[in-house]
């Protein structure tokens, strides 16, 4: 199987972790995750303050460092803190996202109908799906608050059951093609053992 495909299932398989997480636990979701994002923020700052305490940072560094370990030790508290303010970012970047995921799939399932893989309309639906999902949050998250981590994981399990789908018709194409090409190095074979037979029958 080729690499492209093998990460592909792995990307998929990713997606449909996050996608199911965000599902079962869409409640604790937001808040979690941005206080998650506020930790791994705040720790580097302390570590680079501390380490400036300490006496290990160059002359040139003793300067720069304070301020940027002050900065993100403050950004950090602040996403500990308060993080439903973050939540309404997090949900229009995630939205966005969404488009493009949606985008890149239906230009990925045009690129395997130029291949030659037959398609039917309804692989199209997903990615549309994807779109129209990523524009309504975009669009109207006043209305996609109560359930949006629901919705978005929800989206990221069609999205990782559409890239499955793909790689299972690429492996399956590849398949094929290999086996064709197989049959043609076979016929080849005999064709030249049938000339090589007339030949020493001419003799």
């Amino acid at each position: 199987m080729p690499r492209t495909i093998t990460f592909q299932v792995i990307k998929s398989l990713a997606l449909l972790c996050i996608g199911l997480l965000l599902v079962c636990y869409s409640k604790q979701a937001p808040n979690f995750l941005v206080q998650c994002i506020g930790l791994a923020v705040l720790l580097p700052g302390v570590a680079s303050i501390v380490m400036l305490l300490r006496g290990q940072r160059s002359r040139s560094e003793v300067i720069l460092y304070p301020i940027l370990g002050g900065a993100a030790v403050a950004f950090g508290l602040m996403l500990i803190a308060w993080p439903g303010w973050f939540v309404e970012i997090f949900l229009y970047t995630v939205a966005a996202l969404l488009v493009m995921f949606g985008v890149l799939q239906m230009i990925s399932r045009w690129r395997m109908l130029r291949m030659g893989i037959m398609l039917s309309w309804a692989s199209f639906l997903i990615p549309l799906l994807l779109i129209s999902v990523g524009i309504f949050i975009l669009f109207r998250p006043d209305l996609a608050a109560p359930l949006p981590f629901v919705v978005l994981g929800a989206a990221y399990v069609l999205y990782a059951i559409l890239e499955l789908w793909s790689a299972w018709q690429l492996r399956a194409f590849y398949r094929r093609q290999a086996a064709e090409a197989v049959e043609i190095s076979e016929s080849e074979v005999v064709e030249d053992a049938e000339v090589v037979e007339e030949v020493k029958a001419i003799e």
